[in-house]
């Protein structure tokens, strides 16, 4: 049985042949995915870091007193995490880049916490003694 064969025997069993050559599930080119929502959410999210962060600069409060590297390390990474978000092409290198400068400075800080911390309790475990 060719192929008009099978055309003539599908139509006749009252089955739809005229779409048979488009695919059942659309092909839709990555960039008019709707990502909107997504991409909203980051956005906000980074926006409310960046606000977060600066507050932490101006109040009072802090992780390591007397030592700036938590607020430089966290402000840096929120401001990094702004721009990324914010970059209108999110699979250019600048993106990528950005995320491993924003890890980076993210690690740092929590490495420079755990240290001070560490070493806070080691200077109050001897001046307890």
């Amino acid at each position: 049985m060719d192929n008009k064969d099978l055309y003539v025997w599908m139509n006749i069993r009252g089955f739809n042949m005229k779409n048979v050559n488009e695919p059942e599930v659309l092909d839709i080119p990555k960039e008019n995915l709707d990502k909107s929502a997504n991409a909203q959410w980051k956005k906000t999210l980074a926006i409310v870091f960046t606000i977060a962060t600066a507050l932490y600069d101006f109040l009072p409060i802090d992780l390591m007193p007397m030592l700036p590297f938590d607020n430089l390390g966290l402000t840096s990474a929120a401001l990094l995490n702004l721009v990324q978000q914010f970059t209108a092409n999110q699979d250019s290198k600048l993106v990528q880049v950005l995320k491993f400068a924003k890890w980076t400075f993210v690690v740092l800080v929590i490495i420079a916490v755990l240290l001070f911390g560490g070493l806070v309790a080691l200077l109050m475990n001897l001046l307890a003694k």
